[in-house]
């Protein structure tokens, strides 16, 4: 589990942590404080790192946070879910390379067709 890195001043990118399911909570790690972050939804932990970086920044506002949950299955499912985009827009080439409209590209694949064409031009 990570914790938030520090920031340069001005640095108003996301923060990201990494959260972890831990006794039916999710679990981070706020900062280089060891202060342990929870909550029972994403939702939930987002707000608490949010209020949590605000009180460590000691600020009323904080830079957004973002959570990335993690676990083995979830980097599983990431990398099926990176495959099957790469076939895809290998699919909607070889498809368009011979004329056929978007319309049954989209249908043969089993997609709507913007996100055939977003596909077939960003290569997956």
């Amino acid at each position: 589990m990570s914790s938030v890195p520090a920031r340069a001043a001005g640095d108003d990118s996301p923060l990201v942590v990494d959260a972890m399911r831990l006794e039916r909570r999710w679990v981070t790690l706020a900062g280089d404080h060891g202060i342990v972050v929870h909550g029972t939804t994403l939702c939930d932990l987002h707000k608490s790192v949010q209020r949590t970086l605000m009180l460590l920044r000691e600020t009323s506002s904080a830079a957004p946070g973002q959570v990335r949950p993690q676990s083995a299955e979830i980097d599983t499912w990431a990398r099926a879910r990176g495959e099957a985009d790469e076939a895809l827009g290998r699919a909607v080439r070889a498809l368009r390379a011979d004329g056929v409209p978007w319309t049954d590209i989209a249908l043969a694949c089993g997609v709507r067709p913007a996100r055939a064409r977003r596909a077939g031009w960003c290569g997956g």
